[in-house]
């Protein structure tokens, strides 16, 4: 098999490690999972990158939306007017058979072992799965990630992580992840997504880790 390193979202992400956005609360971070989805799913560069940036890696996409998606896809999603034309598959809670850690490993494992080409995978947010923690999470990721790549593919994860929203204006650091330490260390990749201080306005992207 060819040496997959390409980013997944350029400076960011990279294809065939694992990547985590960690986000607080109403902060947005599926609508910037769904963003890198769409651009992924349609081989172009995400629409909060500057132009000049190297587009997506065009990849069929496999989204676990594990919160309340039926309100969202009315809503914000134009009854899922956005996603014409993406090659995503999607999956909710009711499509897993225990709406746990061990259940949805199961489940990834089982995509994996079907997948007929490079594929990403979305999981958003990991942190609702019952039974949820770091390491175990990772690990799973990763045995489904091995699978694939036994059958000559490689699986992408992209996860979105809870953390408690840190209120004053400063840069975080890899320790002010709330309990996220073994999942800093295990991941490829790992952004903060943020509310500006003063405002509902604005967001920004610190890169924490590559």
């Amino acid at each position: 098999q060819r040496s997959v390193c390409n980013w997944l979202v350029d400076n960011y992400m990279k294809v065939g490690q694992i990547n985590l956005i960690v986000a607080g609360a109403g902060v947005g971070k599926s609508n910037l999972a769904t963003m890198i989805a769409i651009a992924t799913s349609k081989g172009v560069c995400p629409e909060f990158l500057p132009q000049n940036s190297k587009p997506s890696p065009k990849l069929p996409c496999v989204y676990y939306r594990l919160e309340d998606f039926d309100d969202e896809l009315e809503g914000k999603y134009g009854k899922g007017e956005v996603f014409a034309g993406c090659n995503i598959r999607w999956f909710l809670p009711e499509d897993i058979s225990e709406f746990n850690l061990n259940g949805f490993i199961a489940h990834l494992k089982e995509v994996a072992s079907r997948m007929t080409e490079n594929t990403a995978v979305f999981i958003d947010p990991a942190t609702k799965l019952a039974n949820y923690t770091h390491q175990e999470f990772v690990k799973g990721v990763e045995e489904a990630m091995r699978i694939a790549k036994s059958n000559g593919h490689t699986l992408t994860p992209v996860a979105s992580i809870h953390l408690d929203e840190i209120k004053d204006w400063t840069c975080l650091s890899l320790e002010n992840i709330k309990g996220g330490d073994k999942a800093v260390q295990l991941a490829g990749s790992v952004i903060a997504f943020r509310k500006e201080r003063t405002g509902e306005k604005f967001r920004f992207i610190q890169c924490l880790k590559e």
